[in-house]
């Protein structure tokens, strides 16, 4: 991915930046051909980011901005703490609740 050259822009010269409609950096490439890419939620929080090597990390977050699941394409490491709702049982960080009416 050499977005620059296909602005035909000088990269000798400076960086090249791609913004999103919130002035938030969503691509980076530099003189020596590194690059990143970025996706990011409406929060501004970045749920999804790409590198030259082709490593990658995805993100999700609760309403109140927590992080709540991590993925990498390294190692595969994940780290989950999303709600799960299956028939009256609930997950919660780990812990299993039974629902019951009242």
């Amino acid at each position: 991915m050499k977005l620059a050259k296909f602005f035909n822009h000088d990269i000798n010269n400076e960086y090249f930046r791609l913004y999103d409609r919130d002035g938030n950096t969503v691509y980076h490439e530099d003189p020596d051909g590194y690059w990143i890419k970025k996706m990011l939620n409406d929060g501004g929080r970045v749920i999804y980011c790409e590198y030259l090597d082709g490593f990658w990390w995805k993100y999700e977050f609760d309403k109140n901005g927590r992080k709540i699941y991590c993925e990498d394409s390294d190692n595969g490491v994940i780290f989950d703490k999303r709600s799960t709702y299956d028939g009256k049982i609930v997950e919660i960080d780990g812990k299993k609740y039974q629902l019951k009416e009242i």
